[in-house]
């Protein structure tokens, strides 16, 4: 079982305001599905496609179209620099119509995967009562945010906008209310740049805010729901005016912080055993800062194993015949033998190794490291999904589609915060 930070089993929806991304893409083949649905029966299909904030597009691809490429045509589409497409990643998850989301629901997609070959893998055998989606996540952070804001803005802007859906989602109904008017404060000041402490009162589009969604989409539901309107009201404008002396950016980079200090949105955590075997389960800490690391209850911070950058293979093994339980083998550069870390299912296996592999891959600048020979599929005839979302996602509810959304077990930034709070 691995931790994502924002995430806990009784999270509410998902929430975000659109900021940035409705604009149409050019240079690229789209076209919209009829009611969601995806046919698969002529060798050339769509996929929907929701960012990290909510707006919705649509993929066409066929069998032999890579999850890569998929990601490239997003990046492109979103005017993302190229340099900037090894931070992120695809992932689908599984959804019950109308039941909350579980644990284990949750698969990263290698990049060299086909459609074809995720067609076999995760659509064969899923009932019609699930909805079947992907999601574009930056999931590969570096460790020097300001950099990034500097040489990757766009990117930057992503993780931003991922990073405040996820902190709405799993956060700001557990933190006190002081600390969720400060955090929503910075965005409604970012939001609305031209505002000085003089005029928020007078001058603050509170039309505009309930266009957008209200301000459940800057603070908890229950503190919208609970709280006397012109009461709430008077403390937002209260803690615009204490931040009105920041510039938009500087309001973006002190939410990024706050929301840092809450929890590290930078670093992913397992529940695993070092070696081959399930012998005292720790946690280990996967991130660009702190490498490969785990953490016991007498250590302060995490103990690091190995760098990141020194991967130069990684295969997962069944731990024995009948178990459920996964050995994943890195081989690292200046050892013969290689590092083994025991994980509960395969889907947390081939999600450590994915995160593992994609930050090798953006340190080393090279190719995938994952070997997944025991996955070879062979391409199956085309059929349609009925009664089924087949969907590019985020983990986003935008004002102009609402959905539901998750977080899985095995392993997203956001669940280090869970242990937090």
């Amino acid at each position: 079982m691995s931790h994502l930070p924002f995430e806990t089993p009784d999270s509410p929806p998902w929430v975000t305001c659109p900021v940035k991304t409705q604009r149409v893409f050019e240079n690229t083949r789209y076209a919209v599905p009829n009611d969601g649905e995806v046919t698969m029966d002529d060798g050339s299909d769509i996929i929907r496609v929701f960012l990290s904030d909510g707006h919705a597009k649509s993929v066409k691809f066929d069998d032999n179209t890579s999850v890569q490429r998929i990601i490239d045509v997003l990046l492109n589409g979103l005017e993302i620099d190229p340099v900037s497409a090894p931070h992120f990643a695809l992932r689908l998850t599984q959804l019950p119509i109308g039941q909350p989301v579980n644990n284990n629901e949750c698969f990263w997609l290698h990049p060299h995967y086909t459609m074809a070959q995720i067609r076999q893998l995760y659509f064969s055998n899923l009932a019609a009562s699930y909805h079947l989606r992907f999601e574009l996540r930056l999931r590969f952070i570096p460790k020097n945010l300001q950099e990034m804001y500097q040489t990757e803005t766009d990117a930057f802007i992503y993780l931003h906008d991922q990073v405040r859906s996820d902190y709405m989602a799993h956060v700001a109904w557990k933190i006190d209310a002081d600390a969720a008017l400060e955090l929503a404060a910075l965005q409604i000041r970012k939001r609305f740049p031209s505002l000085t402490s003089s005029t928020v009162e007078k001058k603050l589009n509170w039309s505009i805010i309930e266009e957008e969604g209200g301000l459940t989409q800057y603070l908890p539901e229950a503190m919208v729901v609970q709280v006397k309107p012109k009461t709430l009201k008077k403390s937002v404008v209260s803690a615009v005016k204490r931040v009105c002396n920041l510039t938009p950016w500087s309001c973006l980079f002190k939410f990024m912080k706050s929301v840092m200090r809450l929890a590290r949105f930078d670093v992913e955590i397992f529940k695993a055993s070092i070696g081959s075997g399930w012998n005292r389960p720790l946690e280990m800490y996967i991130g660009h800062e702190v490498g490969i690391a785990f953490m016991t209850q007498d250590s302060p911070t995490p103990n690091k194993l190995a760098d990141l950058r020194s991967v130069v293979e990684i295969y997962i093994k069944r731990l024995e015949t009948g178990s459920e339980k996964y050995v994943v083998h890195l081989k690292l550069s200046g050892n013969s033998q290689p590092m083994m870390i025991t994980v509960p299912t395969k889907e947390i296996a081939e999600s450590l190794s994915h995160l593992i592999d994609g930050y090798q891959m953006m340190l080393n600048q090279c190719d995938s490291v994952w070997s997944i020979r025991d996955k070879a599929i062979q391409k199956l005839p085309h059929f349609v999904f009925r009664d089924r979302e087949f969907s590019v996602a985020s983990t986003t509810t935008g004002s102009l589609e609402r959905r539901t959304t998750i977080d899985s077990e095995e392993g997203d930034y956001a669940k280090s915060l869970s242990k937090l709070l």
